[in-house]
């Protein structure tokens, strides 16, 4: 059987975009014939009536939000030789070649990566939709260590070596380099 499950609880979108992401990536995969099951709020993937050699597809986000519960869904669905597809991701999970622990391990990484990705996305968007702006300014020119260019300045006349510097600063020394060489300081 091939599902695609959909969850009123995913924050990230809603259950008609769900399945119309779902609908997209079958026809990509050549599947025409999808039954969808829809988890209520209060449930998980887990309670869900998957039988064994089962398709799921969906997206990362329904295996559950901290590493212990995608770890507990894997190894169940590895009992149930299941094959997964993540949509947003475009993963594809066997559960049934990837018997070994490293196999697994990996698996879960992926899909915990998907999940920050998802949370990073709202995030954005997010900011977007209350007019933040997000990262850093472009285009300033400034740099928080031009508060103490002279104090680099005087640390650089006397012979400190630059990484020495950027440890009193607190600054990684790559980003103390790139100062130094926009603002054209003297390194002695």
């Amino acid at each position: 059987m091939i599902t695609g499950y959909i969850t009123e609880s995913n924050i990230y979108t809603s259950l008609a975009e769900q399945k119309e992401m779902i609908l997209r990536y079958a026809t990509k995969l050549g599947i025409s014939d999808i039954k969808f099951e829809k988890i209520p709020t209060d449930k998980n993937i887990l309670s869900c009536p998957v039988k064994k050699n089962d398709i799921m597809i969906s997206d990362v986000s329904i295996l559950g939000s901290r590493f212990e519960d995608i770890m507990l869904a894997l190894k169940i669905f590895s009992e149930r030789k299941l094959k997964i597809y993540s949509v947003k991701e475009k993963l594809e999970i066997d559960t049934v070649s990837q018997s070994s622990f490293m196999g697994n391990i990996d698996i879960c990484l992926k899909v915990y990566k998907g999940i920050f990705s998802l949370k990073n996305a709202q995030i954005q968007k997010n900011l977007l939709k209350q007019g933040k702006s997000r990262g850093r300014p472009v285009g300033t020119g400034k740099s928080g260590l031009d508060e103490k260019k002279s104090e680099i300045k005087q640390l650089l006349s006397c012979g400190v070596k630059v990484t020495e510097i950027a440890k009193m600063l607190g600054v990684n020394s790559g980003t103390l380099h790139m100062f130094i060489k926009r603002r054209k300081l003297k390194v002695k």
